[in-house]
């Protein structure tokens, strides 16, 4: 098996990026390394995430940005060094798995520095996803982000093995958030090697990681387990096009490994993240026409095409539903025995998911790579697969955002500005692409202005490769230091979240300590409410808009933070109109009553703020298609609601913790 993989390993350093080509031991190779592959980018990512955290690092100074840049162009050097290099030495290879997420670790390492929190704080969005790890840290029973005794609608894959790595190591859920995604940008990077190494030479394959994670740090990485999944689209689009391309000449083990392998991601798609596993399985559909219009094309039968094509559509379809099926059974059977209130997810339709993408336009170092890309797929078109490959999944990106487009009739959103990263990383792949058949060419016609340097001849191919080499590091420099600030993007806002929002500590990253910010009063607020209770977070259901406290502390929510992440189960606007009838009750009794007779689970304990008209606190609905997508309203509890022997209140700072006894 061993002489069989390195056979394969060898046929596939002679091929060149225009051929795709897939091989039972190219595949099994990268069966086995994924494993391997994901534990040493991991431990690479862990220990340079502690030390960045033991450097020395002023808050609010430019220390980081000074540090993280030579720290990145070290990096980019030592891979391209390996990717220059006239052979690809084994003991590269596991080099390779752990340096090819390095850069992205480090960027963000040095970026977040001295914040326990990862891009976007507890802000926006990132509220509930750090809400889902903290609540998977406590138990790894599959059950809701928010709402108390329901099966998760949203893919708990990723949140479950962060919950319980973070259980493994003692570290609070939302502390342990940010390491587990910086490790989780790692780790995509290497997967990303693993499998372009399957239809390319191991050094392209480090170069298309390379340029794969610079994607990742403009602002795909903001959301960590929706980047793992689409990072690997691309090589897989690859893989599967030859799958789907071949006329029958593939051994059977190879049909059956690129089956096995294109399923099983689809199958982790489907466990992490929903709309990667809607788009890639929209891609390898559009893959299969494509494959059988080629087929025809060709002179097959369409009928010959089908017999070879179907059942390998089909074992895909099923090497994806044992994951499937583990992670969206228990929510399935739900939704069978209970009615669903339905999902405003895909209601939403910002100015990004509006407007066509045009990354190959940016005037900036990006941008330019994306134009070189979109150049080489339209000139390589026919004579190399792997640019129709990629130019498959471009394609499929703006498909993608058509399709949105009409079923805003419906109306709702199929969220495009969510593959936006998948249609940047196809391009910077193709940029890299482009890169190596130019400096092909110029060796062919240049080359011999090396040949006067005295100096071995593997030291002058290593000298020829150096001048792309150098050129390579520096646009990944540039490409780093301007994500930091690159105004049209997200990532300086997420930054500054990380930065600003507080913790359990009652400080931030920037050491403030402002009596006037909600989040300084967040730890005596979680000391408050389980004092009142006496209960364990985990048996606590906090009736409040101050989202944060959901974040860092295991509370089930009677509300989630917007209907968005809302559990069709939950029925979102019945909770509304619940918390509408609680706040009209005219006296204490009343108040009582209603509560006793809700359908819904109370509240162990509710988190109002203090007003001259009584208790306040928000309630957010949605208003799609208008942007924000979200509206908000005031509700106000009189504050003789509370005024029985029943209730126990106590004041902590502008809030009061109320807790209901019997």
């Amino acid at each position: 098996m061993a002489g069989e993989i390195e056979s394969a390993h060898a046929r596939t350093e002679r091929r060149t990026p225009m051929t795709v080509q897939i091989e039972a031991g190219s595949l099994r190779r990268a069966a086995v390394e994924l494993l391997p592959a994901v534990l040493v980018a991991a431990l690479v990512s862990a220990a340079l995430q502690l030390l960045v955290e033991a450097l020395p690092i002023p808050p609010g100074s430019q220390v980081p940005n000074a540090y993280s840049g030579f720290a990145i162009a070290a990096t980019a050097g030592l891979l391209l060094l390996l990717a220059v290099r006239s052979h690809w030495p084994r003991w590269a290879t596991p080099l390779a798995w752990g340096g090819a997420g390095a850069i992205g670790t480090l960027w963000l390492s040095f970026a977040l520095a001295g914040s326990r929190f990862y891009l976007g704080g507890v802000s926006w969005d990132q509220t509930p996803r750090v809400q889902y790890l903290a609540r998977l840290a406590e138990s790894p029973a599959l059950t809701d982000l928010n709402y108390a005794d329901l099966p998760p609608f949203y893919p708990a894959g990723w949140f479950w093995v962060g919950g319980r790595l973070a259980d493994l190591f003692g570290v609070p859920g939302y502390e342990f958030y940010k390491p587990y995604a910086i490790a989780t940008v790692a780790v995509a990077a290497a997967l990303v090697f693993v499998l372009w190494s399957v239809v390319v030479p191991r050094r392209i394959a480090l170069l298309l990681a390379v340029a794969t994670g610079m994607v990742a740090i403009r602002g795909a990485a903001y959301e960590p387990y929706s980047w793992l999944t689409l990072a690997v689209i691309p090589p897989l689009a690859a893989i599967a096009w030859a799958l789907f391309r071949d006329a029958g000449t593939l051994s059977r083990r190879t049909v059956l490994g690129a089956v096995l392998l294109i399923g099983g991601f689809l199958g982790v798609s489907a466990a992490v993240y929903t709309l990667a596993f809607g788009f890639f399985g929209f891609l390898l559909a559009v893959f299969a026409v494509a494959a059988l219009v080629a087929g025809r094309r060709s002179g097959r039968s369409a009928g010959a095409v089908l017999r070879t094509l179907v059942p390998r559509v089909l074992g895909i379809g099923v090497a994806a539903l044992p994951l499937t099926l583990l992670l969206w059974t228990p929510y399935l059977l739900a939704v069978l025995r209970d009615p669903v209130s339905g999902s405003t997810a895909l209601r939403y339709l910002p100015e990004i998911g509006a407007l066509l993408p045009t990354p190959m336009l940016d005037f900036s170092v990006a941008g330019l790579v994306c134009l070189t890309g979109t150049g080489w797929l339209l000139l390589a078109w026919r004579r190399s697969a792997l640019a129709r490959a990629l130019s498959g999944v471009v394609l499929a990106c703006y498909a993608w955002y058509a399709i949105s487009t009409a079923a805003l009739l419906v109306p709702l959103t199929l969220l495009p500005f969510r593959v936006e990263p998948l249609l940047e990383v196809a391009l910077w792949c193709a940029g890299a692409l482009a890169a190596t058949e130019v400096l092909r060419w110029l060796l062919t016609r240049f080359g011999h202005v090396f040949d006067a340097v005295p100096a071995p001849r593997a030291s002058r191919v290593l000298q020829r490769n150096l001048v792309m080499g150098v050129v390579a590091v520096l646009a990944v420099v540039a490409v780093g230091q301007e994500a930091r600030g690159d105004k049209r993007s997200l990532v300086p806002g997420y930054l500054d979240a990380a930065a600003k929002d507080y913790d359990l500590d009652g400080t931030n990253a920037l050491a403030d300590r402002e009596t006037d910010q909600d989040g300084y009063w967040s730890g005596e607020l979680t000391r408050t409410i389980e004092s009142m209770t006496g209960k364990a977070p985990t048996d606590i259901t906090l009736l409040t808009t101050f989202t944060d406290l959901l974040a860092l502390r295991p509370y089930h929510g009677f509300q989630t933070t917007i209907s968005g992440w809302a559990n069709p189960l939950a029925d979102y606007l019945g909770r509304n109109e619940q918390i509408d009838t609680w706040a009209a009750s005219t006296d204490a009794a009343s108040f009582k009553k209603a509560l006793d007779e809700s359908r819904f689970r109370d509240p162990e304990a509710f988190v109002f703020r203090r007003s001259d008209e009584g208790y306040t606190m928000r309630v957010s609905f949605d208003i799609f298609p208008r942007e924000p997508n979200i509206g908000y309203r005031e509700v106000t509890f009189d504050a003789a609601l509370f005024d029985d022997p029943a209730f126990r209140k106590q004041d902590v700072g502008p809030f009061t913790v109320i807790t209901r006894e019997g």
